[in-house]
C-alpha cells in the first residue's frame, strides 16, 4: 500500500489497516523528525530506529525497493531486533532554524561591512572601530564631499547592510527572550527555589550545609551538591544578562590584583573599579604576568571604551600591560594617551572594594578547581554589583537582590 509522506494520509492509512498497534517502526531520515511528531500527536506508538542498524538488518535482501525495506523494518518491529533513537523536539529544531538564521545574517553582513571598509581603504578613508550602530554614520561622515563615493555607499548602506543590521538586531532579540523560556527547563525544583538557594550562596556566609539545612526547614529536601551545580550553571548566565543592562562607568579607574587560594595554590583575581566605586570589570588567573594583565585590561577597553586614567599601585608588570594596550586601542581609534598614576597610597578604594569579596570567600574553606573558583568568584562580583544599584532596571529607586534576581529571569 502507497500513502503519501504526509502525518494525516499515514494516520489514516494506519487506522483504516488495523485500529491497534503494539510497534510502528520509523527510519530515520529527513522526514522523520515531522512524521514522528504527528504519528506521535496522534497517540500512535510510533519508534525511530537508527538508519545504520536498519541498513545492516536489510544487507541481506536480494532486491533493494521501498516495499521491500518497508517489509524489513516491520520484520524488525517483530522481532524486537531495533535501536531506537532520540528525536527532538519541533520546539527544538525552531531553534536550530533560528541560530543558523542568525548565524547566516552576521555572515553576510560582516562580509558586506569588511567588503565597504575595503573599499573606502583604497582611497585612504579609514573606518577604524566602531560599532553596528554607528557604522553607518561614520561611513557618511567619511565619504561626506566626495559624491561619487558617496552615491555608491548610499546604495549599498540602504540596501544590504543597515536592513542586515535590523534584522540581525532583531533575530538576536528574539533569541534572547527565547533562552529567557528555557533557562530552568528541565528542572526537578522551581525557579524559585533555584534563584533563592544561588542568591544565599552568593551573597551571604553560608555553606553549602547550611542552604540544605535552612531549604529542609522549608520543606524543600535538596542535597548540598544539588546547590553546588545550581551556582555553577546560573551564575555565569545571570552575570551575562546583567552585563546587559550594567550601566556605563565613568572614565577614571583604579587597577589591582588580589590573592585568591585554589587546591592550595595562590591564584589572582585582577579587578578594577571607577571614580565612584563601581566594579569595572575583573579576571580570574592561575598567573599573573604581563600576558594576564594585558588580558584583563583588553576586556576592559573593549567592553567600555578608553578611560581618561588608571591608577595603580607600583606594579610595573600593570603599568606595561596599560601602556602597550593603550597603543593597540590607539591604532585602531584615535584618542589621547591613558594617563597612569602610580602611587600605593591612591589606590586604597580598590584594596577597600577586595574586603567585601574576599569576606565571602573566606567563609567558603578553599576552592578545590580552577574553574568552580572562577564561576564562583564571577557570581559574587554579580552579587557586589547588584549591591552597588549598578544594573538599569524599570525601577528608578534602589532595588533588592532579590528583585534583580527576578528582573533578570523574566
Amino acid at each position: 500500500m502507497k500513502v503519501c509522506s504526509h502525518p494525516v494520509d499515514l494516520i489514516q492509512a494506519l487506522q483504516d489497516w488495523s485500529p491497534q498497534f503494539e510497534r510502528i517502526g520509523l527510519e530515520a531520515g529527513p522526514l522523520s523528525q515531522w512524521l514522528y511528531e504527528g504519528l506521535a500527536a496522534a497517540g500512535l506508538p510510533v519508534i525511530c530506529i537508527e538508519t545504520r542498524h536498519a541498513k545492516a538488518f536489510m544487507k541481506a535482501q536480494p532486491n533493494k525497493t521501498d516495499r521491500n525495506d518497508a517489509r524489513g523494518i516491520a520484520q524488525m518491529m517483530r522481532v524486537n531486533l531495533y535501536r531506537p533513537v532520540h528525536v527532538k523536539t519541533l520546539r527544538s529544531q525552531k531553534y536550530r532554524i533560528l541560530l543558523t538564521a542568525r548565524k547566516l545574517l552576521q555572515e553576510k553582513a560582516i562580509a558586506i561591512e569588511n567588503d565597504i571598509r575595503g573599499l573606502l581603504r583604497n582611497f585612504g578613508l579609514k573606518v577604524g572601530t566602531v560599532g553596528r550602530l554607528k557604522f553607518e554614520e561614520r561611513i557618511r561622515e567619511l565619504v561626506d564631499g566626495i559624491s561619487d563615493i558617496a552615491e555608491i555607499m548610499d546604495h549599498l548602506l540602504a540596501k544590504f547592510c543597515c536592513k542586515l543590521f535590523v534584522k540581525l538586531t532583531a533575530l538576536r532579540n528574539w533569541l534572547s527572550m527565547s533562552r529567557d523560556v528555557l533557562m530552568f527547563k528541565g528542572r526537578h525544583f522551581d525557579k524559585s527555589v533555584i534563584l533563592l538557594c544561588v542568591r544565599w550562596y552568593l551573597a551571604y556566609n553560608l555553606s553549602l550545609r547550611n542552604l540544605k539545612e535552612m531549604m529542609a526547614e522549608r520543606g524543600v529536601e535538596i542535597d548540598h551538591s544539588t546547590v553546588h551545580r545550581w551556582v555553577v550553571h546560573f551564575s555565569p548566565r545571570l552575570l551575562e544578562r546583567f552585563n546587559r543592562r550594567k550601566r556605563q562607568v565613568t572614565r577614571k579607574w583604579n587597577l589591582d590584583e588580589t590573592y585568591v587560594k585554589v587546591k592550595g595554590e595562590w591564584m589572582y583575581l585582577y579587578r578594577a573599579i571607577d571614580s565612584n566605586g563601581d566594579t569595572v570589570e575583573f579576571c580570574f588567573s592561575k598567573d599573573r604576568d604581563l600576558a594576564t594583565a594585558k588580558r584583563f585590561i583588553r576586556k576592559a577597553l573593549a567592553r567600555h571604551g578608553r578611560p581618561e586614567r588608571i591608577t595603580i599601585d607600583g606594579s610595573q608588570t600593570n603599568r606595561m600591560a596599560i601602556a602597550q594596550c593603550d597603543a593597540e586601542s590607539r591604532l585602531q581609534q584615535a584618542g589621547k594617551l591613558i594617563t597612569i598614576r602610580s602611587s600605593k597610597y591612591m589606590n586604597n578604594s580598590i584594596e577597600q572594594d577586595h574586603r567585601r569579596v574576599k569576606r565571602r570567600i573566606r567563609s567558603m574553606l578553599g576552592f578545590k578547581s580552577e574553574i568552580a573558583a572562577s564561576i564562583t568568584l564571577a557570581g559574587i562580583e554579580l552579587i557586589h554589583m547588584m549591591r552597588k544599584q549598578q544594573g538599569i532596571f524599570a525601577s528608578t529607586k534602589a532595588i533588592s537582590l532579590k528583585a534583580q534576581f527576578a528582573a533578570l529571569t523574566v
